[in-house]
């Protein structure tokens, strides 16, 4: 995982655009983290199992921090600027 977000600023995409792709690792990172933490709590007691699902939960915090290189920033920048329509 990189510590930050690029995108191609080269056109210029609705912000719905820039927020549909900032959701989309943290929402698999979320995704992941639940699945796993599920299987653990359903019996699977492993700690494979459990540092898979704390380790996902943590990209997803990481990633939905508000800094301007990470998705939590872009989509908040672009949050700012949505225009509905």
């Amino acid at each position: 995982t990189m510590a930050y977000s690029s995108y191609d600023e080269s056109q210029d995409y609705p912000s719905r655009v820039h927020v549909i792709r900032g959701l989309g690792e943290p929402a698999a990172n979320l995704l992941l983290g639940a699945g796993m933490l599920g299987v653990y709590l359903a019996g699977a007691r492993s700690h494979v199992v459990l540092y898979l699902a704390i380790l996902n939960l943590i990209f997803f915090v990481t990633g939905m921090a508000p800094i301007p290189t990470m998705h939590g920033g872009i989509m908040l920048r672009h949050l700012k600027q949505w225009k509905p329509g």
